[in-house]
């Protein structure tokens, strides 16, 4: 017996070191962390510098061109040339695809920055769900206290002749339901903590800073979506499609030749000639199908931002509707619902035990008051989601 008690405290300490050696995560480290190690934003990162080096390739000139002859050229002697040639376009070109090499660069900022919102979204509405089980979890524990205790009430009532066996049995039958629905929310804060680990790239496990859920504070009498990420990023590649257009109409420009030609003969030993040349785009078929797709590919860009533009004004038109709804919803419950709750459960509670009142009013007392409960905390998160749901739309 006593080394089934020690070995029963040493693996409550265990469970106790185990849960204090986690990490602690606030919100706000969640969100630096995911910026820090979050694996697609990682990736678009390492695809800005990407685009920062092929800026360069704007400038890359054609391979020059060396020749040499070596042979009967003029006469029956030996003679040999040498020839060096080189093209290039007109300095308008290079800088145009200059312009497009950076314009790309942007875009993936701008693609970054959209990721990283959507990313933060992501983390905002994981932690808040977490904060909310924990919330349930605490609602439930205190459910847990009372039943017991009504249980206990229960089988003295029916041991001493004053209450029913049924009586019992529905009191420890809610109490078991109890234990089960105890279980079930530890089993969905192992998944919530999963999905947050897997956004923060985490390989430890860790437990959150806040476990009491407070309502978010968003200030907005207009929901203005000029901010936001996916817009901002749609408008930006216009402006991407608009300088690729501008770059293929750079096909039509004249390439220009520049050449050096040395030639040694018998009776000349050594003749200079300096080569000039153009060539200009007379079969125009294929460039002007180029020109052609480029433009078209504008406009899909600008139909693409305009239908997000339409499903965003919508989205925040509802989301406004939904805020406006949830905030009056929380108005009642904190003003007038939650208010009464307590000074109902402590009068039913003693009605009962003083024998005021049977077993089956104090239960439908406590299952409303809990589901009141219950309903308040689920309303407090969907306003939470709602309004990250609206920083998101908003840019903030």
């Amino acid at each position: 017996m006593k080394q089934k008690i020690i070995f029963l405290f040493l693996c409550f300490l265990w469970n106790v070191m185990s849960v204090f050696s986690q990490p602690i995560i606030s919100l706000e480290n969640a969100i630096e962390l995911t910026k820090k190690q979050n694996l697609g934003l990682q990736t678009t990162a390492l695809e800005i510098e990407m685009t920062k080096k092929m800026q360069k390739t704007a400038f890359d000139l054609p391979k020059t061109d060396f020749s040499m002859q070596y042979g009967n050229v003029n006469n029956f002697q030996i003679d040999y040339s040498f020839n060096v040639v080189q093209s290039f376009s007109l300095p308008n070109v290079y800088q145009k695809k200059l312009a497009y090499n950076k314009q790309q660069t942007t875009l993936t900022e701008k693609k970054l920055a959209y990721q990283q919102k959507e990313i933060i979204k992501l983390v905002k509405i994981a932690y808040y769900q977490i904060v909310f089980l924990y919330e349930k979890k605490n609602l439930l524990s205190k459910q847990d206290s009372l039943q017991t205790s009504l249980t206990k009430t229960a089988t003295t009532r029916v041991r001493i002749g004053e209450g029913k066996e049924l009586e019992r049995l529905s009191a420890n039958l809610m109490l078991q339901d109890l234990k089960n629905q105890q279980n079930q929310i530890e089993n969905e804060l192992k998944i919530q903590k999963e999905e947050l680990k897997k956004l923060l790239n985490l390989e430890t496990d860790f437990d959150i800073a806040d476990k009491k859920l407070t309502k978010r504070f968003f200030n907005f009498a207009q929901i203005d979506v000029s901010k936001n990420p996916q817009l901002i990023f749609l408008k930006q590649q216009i402006e991407l499609q608009k300088t690729n257009t501008k770059v293929q109409k750079t096909a039509f420009s004249p390439d220009l030749r520049l050449g050096y030609y040395n030639m040694r003969e018998s009776e000349n030993p050594n003749l200079h000639v300096a080569q000039l040349g153009i060539a200009l785009p007379i079969f125009n078929i294929g460039r002007k199908a180029m020109v052609s797709s480029a433009q078209i590919q504008e406009k899909i860009a600008e139909s693409q931002l305009n239908y997000q533009q339409q499903i965003t004004e919508r989205n925040a038109q509802i989301l406004k509707a939904q805020f406006e709804r949830s905030q009056e919803a929380i108005n009642y419950y904190e003003n007038v619902a939650l208010i009464e709750i307590d000074k109902i459960q402590n009068t039913f509670q003693k009605a009962y035990q003083s024998g005021e009142i049977s077993y089956v009013e104090l239960t439908q007392n406590r299952l409303q008051t809990f589901q009141i409960l219950m309903n308040y905390w689920q309303e407090l998160s969907n306003y939470n989601q709602i309004i990250i749901q609206i920083e998101f739309l908003t840019g903030e």
